[in-house]
This record gives structure tokens, C-alpha cells and sequence, in this order.
């Protein structure tokens, strides 16, 4: 069962990075489904200051290999304030990834450019127009589907500059709405991009006010320490993979590996979410498993106590530390069960 958003925003005082990881499902053969654009405004659309060509709304597509570009948020501009978030019409988009059945091919060029002779005239449809400028040398596309759609894209360039129509509206011409590069051949900069050139490649479902990378400041996890004292020790229940998430997203959301006091605070933070979990059905395996997955086994001196102060710790758990190579343990454990010393 998902965590409720409630108990993200108490946690975070943020719910975004929780609610983003919702839109990184693909479709059956691992297309995107949503994207996300950073914005100054709770809008989807194009910057008219945008320098960026072609012009349009560019956006990270939400899959989980690019989580570090949309979903973090440290992506190009990804400072902004808004998370706009659509959903992507795959049908009007020029997909760039090679050995996908959709992906742009050599027969989508030649229907193109079919379209484009039918209602220009073969004279103002030059496919030895090189627009140099712009495209790199054809051959230096690694990927097959990029290299088929910038030949394309250098005779709308040069059809652009002939004054036939600019380059958006002759995309929609022939199909396309914008580009989708998977295979991060195509678009400038950066990887996991896409672009709208016109309206029908995308549909605004919200838009999320960010974090806009918070900075760390004590009186947030103070925040965030005082709304755990509402639940009731041994309470929430969580999955081992709830968990993990939790743990995950806290330490991306402070970017807590910058310094030691960060991470004696996300410590502090991991106490107290042991203290908070319901433990009574996990077996003797899974709470070990839920100090590992933070420093890597080390951790059992470190917080230990928040198992014994949860209500719900099994006692299989404690057997497992009757022998620990850290003496306080050990006695903990053997007073749990009851054990004497000797």
C-alpha cells in the first residue's frame, strides 16, 4: 500500500519527490508516460525568452533511469519553482530510440518529406540542403533513429529559411507535435530531454511547487521531529520498501551526504521512524535489514536502541544479537530475553 500523502508532508514538509515517483511508469515497451518542466509559473508552456532550437517546452521525460534529472531536480534550470508535470502524446511525438517499433525510421523520413513535396513542390523540398549550423556531420549519430530524423530536420530548417513556414508549424505538418530523445542523440545539453513544438504532444496534468533545492536548516527537521511525537510508537505501518523509500528521499531532498552534521541529523530522523514502525510481522531477517539499508551493517551499535524501544520488535530479532561484537548490545539483547550473563 502506498505511504499517504499525509504522512509524506509531515515527514518532509514536502510531498514532491513522493508524488513524482508516481509518474515514472513507462508504457509495455519503455516509452514515457509523463514529463516534467521547471518553471517560474504553475503553467506548461514555452519561455518566450528561450533561446533553445527549436523553440518549445523542453522537459525531462519521468522514467527511473532519468530520476537524477526530473525527479531530484538536478537537471538544467531545474531550480525553478514550479514541477510542471503532462502527460506525453507518444502518437505526435518524434521518438528517438533505436530498436523500439516506434522509434523515427527511415520510412517516417520519406513519408515526410512526401507530405512536405505534395503541398510545397519538389523545388522547395531540397534534400541536399545541409543546415551546418545545427546538425553535426549525419555519421556522428550514434543512434539511427536521431540521424533519420535530423536529415528531416535540415530540410525544414532550410524550407524555414526559404520562408515556407517556420520549423514547429512544418513539424505539425507532417506529424509531429515534438521530440522525444531517448537515446539522448538529438536535443543540446543534457540527457533524458524532450521537447513540445506544438500542443498535441502534451497534456498538463498538475503542477507542484518545489523545494527549489532547499538548503538545510535545522528548524526543518526540528519540524519534522515534532510531528513523529503524534504517532504512537510501534504504529505505522510501513513495508521494508516503504522504508527504504522514506530514507531514500529524505537523504536526496537535504542532499545529505554534503556534510557530517547531515548525517548525524538523518540518523537522529532513522531513529525515530524505527521507534514509529509497526515491526510485529516482519520476521527476524527484515529488521536487521532495516538498519543495513542505511550504513551498510555498522549500524547495529548505532541504533540498536530504537528497536528496543519499539513495542513491536520481535524477539527473533534480539536473538540475533545475543552474540554482537559490541558489548552493550549483547546485554541489551540477553535482557530482552530474559538471559543471564556468564
Amino acid at each position: 500500500m502506498p505511504i499517504s500523502e499525509k504522512l509524506i508532508k509531515l515527514m518532509y514538509g514536502n510531498n514532491y519527490l513522493y508524488r513524482i515517483s508516481e509518474y515514472q511508469k513507462t508504457t509495455d515497451d519503455g516509452l514515457p508516460q509523463y514529463a516534467v518542466n521547471f518553471s517560474e509559473y504553475p503553467k506548461w508552456g514555452i519561455n518566450p525568452k528561450g533561446k533553445s532550437f527549436p523553440n518549445g517546452i523542453y522537459f525531462y521525460f519521468l522514467t527511473p533511469k532519468c530520476f537524477e534529472y526530473g525527479g531530484t531536480g538536478k537537471g538544467y534550470f531545474s531550480n525553478r519553482e514550479y514541477r510542471n508535470i503532462a502527460k506525453l502524446n507518444l502518437d505526435r511525438l518524434a521518438i528517438l530510440k533505436d530498436g523500439n517499433e516506434r522509434a523515427f525510421s527511415r520510412q517516417d523520413r520519406l513519408n515526410a518529406l512526401s507530405l512536405l513535396r505534395r503541398k510545397y513542390g519538389d523545388g522547395n523540398v531540397n534534400e541536399n540542403c545541409y543546415f551546418k549550423y545545427y546538425q553535426r556531420e549525419y555519421n556522428a549519430y550514434v543512434s539511427k533513429s536521431a540521424k533519420e530524423f535530423a536529415m528531416l530536420f535540415d530540410v525544414i530548417i532550410c524550407m524555414q529559411i526559404s520562408e515556407l513556414g517556420d520549423v514547429n508549424s512544418l513539424l505539425h505538418f507532417v506529424g509531429y507535435d515534438g521530440i522525444l530523445d531517448i537515446d539522448g542523440d538529438f536535443l543540446p545539453i543534457e540527457g533524458c530531454q524532450g521537447v513540445q513544438t506544438w500542443p498535441g504532444a502534451a497534456t498538463h496534468i498538475e503542477s507542484i511547487r518545489s523545494h527549489k533545492s532547499i538548503p538545510y536548516h535545522p528548524e526543518r527537521l526540528k519540524n519534522i521531529m515534532r510531528g513523529f511525537r503524534n504517532i504512537p510508537d510501534g504504529s505505522m505501518k510501513l513495508s521494508l520498501y516503504d522504508f527504504e523509500d522514506i530514507v531514500y528521499h529524505f537523504r536526496r531532498l537535504y542532499n545529505i551526504e554534503s556534510n557530517s552534521q547531515l548525517r548525524e541529523d538523518t540518523i537522529d530522523f532513522v531513529r525515530s521512524l524505527i521507534v514509529k514502525m509497526d515491526l510485529s510481522d516482519m520476521n527476524c531477517e527484515e529488521p536487521d535489514e532495516l538498519m543495513s539499508c542505511f550504513i551498510d551493517r555498522n549500524i547495529d551499535q548505532l541504533l540498536f536502541d530504537s528497536f528496543e524501544s519499539n513495542p513491536t520488535t520481535p524477539k527473533a530479532f534480539w536473538k540475533r544479537l545475543i552474540n554482537s561484537r559490541f558489548e552493550d548490545v549483547r546485554f541489551t539483547a540477553r535482557d530482552i530475553l530474559g538471559m543471564k550473563y556468564g
